[in-house]
């Protein structure tokens, strides 16, 4: 997840005043009657500084979950475990919803995860994560999981008052998969969909 994108810049036409400076050593001119151009890229850094009652939301959405997540999910719970290492000033909570086929929410046990945020300075901070899915109502089976919608509330991190979020900021993670008591495949089933 990068937030460079949203601050970009936008202007059609710019005004630059420049201060010329010419090498001594040799000799040099400067026709005023003449127009100059210059090609030249140019980038903005606008720095976002949050105070401390900063309450942000993102939210993005998994689609298309294989039927095989849905049935771990009737059967066991799916642990998603791992680092996460954050380099914003800002804690991250997240929350899973799983959602069917038509976009309503599938009851499902999980517990939200904090992130914690990177120092002042923008190193990257890690946290371990513990995510737990399974559905004890048995209501997958009437309305499978196809979609899981992953929400992120940004809080301002602990001593991050006032510390500007930079554009090369980011937040990565290294996940496993576990499945506590493992899974019984039936290679039979696998040829039947081919």
């Amino acid at each position: 997840m990068r937030f460079g994108e949203p601050v970009a810049p936008h202007s059609e036409a710019l005004q630059i005043e420049l201060n010329t400076v010419a090498d001594q050593s040799s000799e040099m001119v400067y026709d005023f009657s003449v127009s100059y151009t210059a090609a030249l890229d140019y980038d903005f850094i606008v720095p976002m500084a949050f105070g401390k009652d900063l309450h942000l939301g993102l939210s993005d959405t998994i689609d298309g979950l294989p039927d095989l997540v849905n049935e771990i999910l009737s059967k066991n719970e799916l642990h998603i475990g791992g680092t996460a290492w954050n380099t914003m000033p800002v804690d991250l909570t997240l929350f899973l919803t799983a959602l069917d086929a038509e976009g309503k929410e599938v009851p499902m046990e999980t517990a939200p995860q904090r992130i914690l945020a990177g120092t002042p300075e923008g190193a990257a901070v890690p946290t371990s994560l513990d995510l737990v899915l399974g559905d004890r109502t048995g209501t997958t089976a009437q309305h499978p999981v196809k979609a899981l919608v992953l929400r992120f509330t940004l809080t301002t991190g602990e001593g991050n008052e006032g510390v500007p979020l930079k554009t090369t900021s980011w937040v990565r993670a290294a996940l496993k998969a576990r499945i506590p008591g493992g899974i019984t495949v039936d290679l039979r089933d696998l040829e039947d969909n081919e």
